[in-house]
């Protein structure tokens, strides 16, 4: 798991190969919850910005509010929801929802 990592950090520039290696990733089971939320992290960020898929907010959040449910805590999945909001990603712009995102 954590090679498949150091290869997606390598692959920063090639999406198409970037994605793969999600992929691959995702499919993998691990007892560490962080590298089992990085996989979907990753590919939400691909669709947050368009990296290698067409940009998709909605999907984006999906799959960061899919992070959330596997890991509570998971500060930057909070984040990059929030940060869709207040850039209208997926959903109207909306401060209330930030504040809710943020607040859980």
């Amino acid at each position: 798991m954590r090679d498949l990592m150091r290869k997606i950090a390598k692959s920063v520039g090639d999406d198409e190969k970037s994605l793969t290696l999600i992929y691959e990733m995702i499919d993998c089971e691990c007892d560490d919850i962080k590298l089992n939320t990085f996989p979907y992290s990753m590919l939400a960020f691909h669709y947050e910005n368009g990296y290698g898929v067409p940009a998709n907010g909605e999907k984006a959040i999906e799959l960061y509010k899919q992070v959330l449910q596997m890991n509570p805590a998971d500060d930057g999945a909070m984040f990059h929801i929030a940060e869709c909001y207040y850039k209208g990603l997926g959903v109207d712009v909306d401060g209330k929802s930030i504040v809710l995102v943020c607040e859980k």
